[in-house]
């Protein structure tokens, strides 16, 4: 499957639209997502109802930009992520991913919008890329790799210690 964006696609500013995330890639061999383009969740609508920052009983926005769930052999390259209600990218359950010339930006006061969140897969790869907000891995990383990124102190201060570790020895810039 190949999918090819250009230009800007808006996620919908009415949470009601979503009983779920906004763009979601299940079980695909051979996936790849390029084109240079800009998926924007519009998160500014959502934010104010994630009531999560202020209290531990909570309910967390149902919305992620992209996710990838049981998806092996992709290759996303040359897209941007910005402003996205919850995580920018979830890759759940997949295998040999690589994500190459990636842009994830959100504002500063964006809560909880995780750039790349990869849980239980194996051989993912992040290169080349400009991650603005948090990466984290769980339960552990495996076989990932992450080469020549770009990431903020946002992005070290709440990825776990070993995927924190591992980041500081591969970044090539951090900023502030």
């Amino acid at each position: 499957m190949v999918m090819q964006l250009k230009g800007q696609l808006l996620a919908s500013t009415h949470l009601e639209a979503y009983t779920q995330n906004w763009i979601d890639f299940q079980y695909i061999n051979g996936l790849v997502i390029s084109g240079g383009g800009i998926f924007n969740g519009q998160g500014a609508s959502a934010w104010p109802h994630n009531q999560c920052p202020k209290t531990r009983i909570c309910k967390l926005l149902p919305v992620v930009n992209l996710v990838f769930s049981f998806v092996t052999n992709a290759t996303i390259s040359g897209i941007s992520s910005v402003d996205s209600k919850l995580f920018h990218f979830q890759i759940f359950e997949s295998r040999d991913i690589t994500l190459d010339s990636i842009r994830i930006s959100a504002p500063g006061d964006s809560p909880n919008t995780d750039g790349i969140h990869i849980a239980d897969s194996t051989n993912i790869q992040v290169t080349n890329s400009v991650i603005g907000t948090v990466m984290t891995a769980s339960p552990s990383p495996r076989l990932h790799q992450f080469d020549h990124l770009k990431c903020s102190m946002r992005s070290l201060a709440m990825a776990s210690a070993d995927l924190a570790k591992m980041l500081m020895r591969k970044m090539s810039t951090v900023w502030r």
